[in-house]
């Protein structure tokens, strides 16, 4: 897994937040910690979900997670996703796309 991060606008706290790789059980811990200090730094997300190799259910909880948390917060964050349609799949079995489709940017 890995999450890369750049900032967009300093003065809007605004950034774009990359996730690949192994979206898996074993990185949530990772994860968290990375969606949590995210969310006490910015107040605008980008994300992109792209070059996904697998997705478990607990990722897709944390995922679920962070994108309530930023709305509850008053925080602005928006989704674009590149996947295989296999992961789309397991997104749509999941109810992950259910759950975010208010925050697709199409």
């Amino acid at each position: 897994m890995k999450i890369t991060t750049s900032e967009i606008n300093k003065k809007q706290k605004s950034i774009s937040v990359q996730i690949e790789g192994e979206l898996v059980l074993s990185n949530c811990e990772k994860a968290k910690k990375t969606f949590l200090d995210l969310l006490s730094k910015h107040n605008v997300f980008n994300v992109k979900l792209e070059n996904v190799e697998a997705i478990d259910l607990a990722f897709v909880q944390l995922l679920i997670s962070f994108f309530d948390t930023a709305k509850n917060e008053k925080k602005q964050i928006k989704l674009t996703k590149n996947l295989t349609s296999n992961i789309e799949t397991v997104l749509k079995n999941t109810g992950f796309n259910k759950n975010i489709e208010k925050y697709i940017e199409s």
